[in-house]
């Protein structure tokens, strides 16, 4: 039947993996971009509150903002390469146990 995506496109659940795949890569990008978005709004924040005259919210700001950044930096060092499309496991042998 028709479904409705997450970007409002309709789509049919039907289509199988072809349909999947070709939209993989630019959902990637979107929700990598979403997450850098958020992450440098969050250091810029917590980086201005860092210069308050009030003691208590500069040192709160003085400890998130570079721990903010820190997480965007480990989190692009250890991002994989470009995902590959997921594939279905086989189906495991006829009368298997499973694990």
């Amino acid at each position: 039947g028709a479904d409705v995506g997450a970007d409002g496109a309709a789509g049919d659940a039907a289509d199988g993996a072809a349909g999947d795949t070709a939209a993989a890569p630019a959902a990637d990008d979107d929700w990598l971009a979403s997450l850098l978005l958020a992450n440098l709004t969050t250091v810029a924040s917590f980086g201005l509150i860092a210069g308050s005259q009030i003691p208590a919210l500069s040192a709160i700001g003085q400890v998130v903002a570079p721990g903010a950044l820190l997480a965007l930096r480990l989190s692009a060092a250890l991002v994989r390469a470009p995902l590959a499309p997921r594939r279905a496991r086989p189906a495991p042998p006829h009368g298997a146990a499973g694990v």
